[in-house]
């Protein structure tokens, strides 16, 4: 069973976004549609991206900006931390939903690759602290 859920534009915004969850609950598409603006004669067919395969998590902890993806994944995912300020420790640490630690590390780079191939599908929990700021992310592996 999939769900879709449509977000529609308001009056100023150009982009209709729909999602597609399976029964779990889980988000399986990410579907984006650039409507063209309204006095743009060139261009009245709307233009459509969809992303099935690499959906990107960005959020911020405090003023840093943070990447996550692909999420969904088949055991290996990327975490980007943009404009790291120098001196503040940022780390990772990694758990099962029932919460069993599954790894945990310093990030000491901007760009973290984390591998999981050897652990069984299913959801995970990423938690992320920069400075003593934490924001916690499901990442999924298929």
């Amino acid at each position: 069973m999939l769900v879709t859920l449509t977000a529609y534009p308001l009056i100023a915004q150009q982009t209709v976004v729909e999602f597609q969850y399976d029964a779990a609950g889980n988000r399986v598409l990410r579907h984006v549609i650039e409507l063209p603006p309204e006095n743009d004669k060139e261009t009245q067919q709307n233009r459509e991206v969809s992303d099935t395969t690499e959906i990107t998590y960005t959020e911020t902890i405090g003023q840093t900006e943070v990447n996550i993806y692909p999420n969904p994944n088949g055991g290996r995912f990327t975490v980007v931390i943009h404009n790291p300020e120098t001196g503040k420790k940022a780390s990772l640490a990694l758990y099962t939903v029932t919460g069993a630690l599954v790894l945990k590390r310093d990030l000491l780079t901007s760009k973290t690759e984390i591998d999981i191939r050897n652990r069984e599908n299913g959801p995970y929990m990423l938690s992320i602290a920069i400075d003593g700021k934490r924001k916690t992310w499901k990442v999924i592996k298929q």
